[in-house]
């Protein structure tokens, strides 16, 4: 019966070249507003898919344009590689100062073998993300190079900079994400993808509301499953879900949160 402002913190848009069981439908900026209405969505914060092979400066281009066309629907993060070295340097400040609030890094898909702590690899990538102030968002997991004890030692080493953990580690290791961001208040866990609603309210009250985000992986995940777990399983009260479902994301971005929603979460429709 409560009404949540909801900002996403996971989504993914635009083509995919990488075949999958995702890659068929295309993408579509009014399917992707439908959807969102439907669920009560308000805002969503979106990059690429993936495209490993390039720098995906093309990509940015177009996630950019989502954003400056629907302000007030999207908020762009550029997806960067950081295998590309100088150009990926040149890349972030060409679109922090266009107007990106963050940066996606994924290190199972386009790091390689590449440690995602690695000084060498990325150490450059979060230095610039400090100079530009933008938040970076990294995919974190079992894979032996972005686990969430090492994105965890990598926000240790750059703690003026905000690192959203994706996934808060999937379902395996959400506790070793816990404890990271426990230690480390640059550290912030999305709940995309992780696990069944008990698992989402051990995050949150293992490690309190303040540093916990509501993510949907979409398309991966449709809002609606990802949402329900948060708004109706979960077992959260009322401020809790407000901070995880939009306030926390909201003054992680400096974002000014419309003072009621302006779709309704209808619980009983998730």
């Amino acid at each position: 019966g409560s009404a949540h402002v909801v900002f996403d913190t996971h989504v993914h848009v635009g083509p995919r070249t990488l075949r999958s069981v995702f890659a068929d439908r295309p993408f579509s900026v009014d399917a992707l507003l439908a959807e969102m209405d439907g669920v009560g969505i308000d805002l969503a914060v979106v990059f690429a898919r993936a495209d490993p092979t390039t720098s995906y400066r093309r990509h940015n281009e177009f996630v950019l344009s989502l954003q400056q066309q629907h302000p007030d629907r999207f908020v762009a993060f550029a997806r960067i590689n950081p295998s590309f070295g100088r150009s990926a340097r040149r890349d972030i400040r060409d679109f922090a100062a266009r107007g990106v609030r963050g940066l996606k890094i994924h290190p199972l898909i386009d790091g390689g073998a590449n440690p995602v702590n690695d000084p060498a690899w990325m150490g450059p990538i979060m230095e610039e993300a400090a100079r530009q102030h933008l938040v970076v968002l990294i995919h974190s997991g079992a894979q032996p190079n972005c686990t969430p004890a090492l994105v965890g030692d990598l926000a240790a080493r750059h703690p003026d900079v905000d690192v959203i953990m994706g996934h808060s580690g999937y379902r395996d290791h959400y506790q070793e994400a816990v404890a990271a961001a426990a230690r480390w208040p640059n550290i912030y866990l999305d709940v995309a993808g992780l696990g069944g609603p008990r698992v989402v309210r051990l995050v949150v009250e293992s490690l309190g509301p303040g540093q916990v985000l509501y993510g949907s992986d979409h398309p991966v995940n449709p809002f609606a499953f990802e949402l329900g777990k948060v708004v109706k399983y979960a077992g959260l009260t009322t401020a809790q879900r407000d901070g995880v479902l939009g306030q926390n994301l909201a003054r992680l971005l400096r974002l000014e949160p419309p003072v009621e929603p302006r779709r309704l979460v209808h619980a009983a429709s998730l």
